[in-house]
């Protein structure tokens, strides 16, 4: 159970306002639920796929200006870099 004092240390760390803590601790419970489902799934017997593969594009760098756009949303930048908090407890 996501308890009140667990929820303020997520919306800490993640620098977010949770302004709707009841729904957001439902979402996140829900989700703990779901990953607690697939904790108990048997699938000792199947065997992996190694034919399946994701294709990939060719990596051709451009400046289409979404770095600045995306730094512009940003609590805190310098330059092109994010400044995020020390979160090392």
């Amino acid at each position: 159970m996501i308890n009140d004092e667990t929820l303020s240390k997520l919306e800490r760390l993640s620098m977010l306002e949770i302004t709707d803590k009841d729904s957001t601790r439902a979402h996140l419970e829900e989700i703990l639920g779901f990953i607690d489902n697939l904790k108990n799934l048997e699938c000792k017997e199947i065997q992996p796929d190694n034919t399946l593969h994701t294709p990939l594009r060719d990596d051709n760098p451009h400046d289409d200006g979404i770095s600045k756009a995306v730094l512009s949303n940003a609590p805190k930048s310098d330059s092109d870099f994010f400044i995020v908090p020390k979160i090392i407890e």
